[in-house]
C-alpha cells in the first residue's frame, strides 16, 4: 500500500529549510505556461509548437507563527535594498520521487497579512521560478 506523508514533503530556499505550513494545501506548484500548444489549420492538418518557457509560480503557505516567514520577509528586504534577491528552491516529496527546482526563484511580494482573534492565519508567499525544473513520478 503506498503512503503520502506531508511530513515527507522538503522545501528548502535560499539555503533554509522551510517549516510550520498551515493546514490543507501547504505547496502548489505549477508551470506559468503550457509545455506545448497544438494548432489546426482550415484543413485539419495540425501543428505542435514548443513553447519552451520553463517560468514557474510555487505558492507556499505558512503558519502566521512560523519563523520561516522571516526567511521571505529577509529576501523582500535584500530585494528592496536593492541587493541580488534570487535564490535556489528544492522541493521534493522524499516518500516520493516528486522532485521541482530553480536556481534563481524570487518572492514575489510580501505575503499577505490577516490578524483574527482566536485563530491562526496563513501566510501565503508566492515564489516566481525563471526555470523550473519539474520531474512528477507519482506519490508513494
Amino acid at each position: 500500500m503506498d503512503t503520502y506523508d506531508p511530513k515527507k514533503v522538503v522545501v528548502i530556499y535560499n539555503g533554509s529549510t522551510i517549516e510550520g505550513f498551515m493546514e490543507g494545501t501547504f505547496v502548489n506548484i505549477v508551470r506559468d505556461s503550457e509545455t506545448s500548444v497544438i494548432v489546426s489549420g482550415a484543413d485539419g492538418k495540425t501543428a505542435r509548437a514548443k513553447t519552451n518557457d520553463k517560468r514557474g509560480t510555487v505558492t507556499l503557505t505558512l503558519l502566521q507563527t512560523s519563523k520561516s516567514n522571516k526567511v521571505f520577509s529577509s529576501v523582500i528586504a535584500r530585494d528592496e535594498n536593492g541587493e541580488d534577491a534570487k535564490f535556489p528552491l528544492f522541493i521534493k516529496n522524499t516518500n516520493g520521487d516528486d522532485l521541482y527546482q530553480d536556481k534563481e526563484a524570487i518572492v514575489e511580494r510580501p505575503a499577505a497579512s490577516t490578524f483574527t482573534k482566536g485563530g491562526i492565519e496563513g501566510r501565503e508567499w508566492i515564489l516566481k521560478c525563471q526555470s523550473l525544473s519539474c520531474q512528477t513520478n507519482g506519490v508513494q
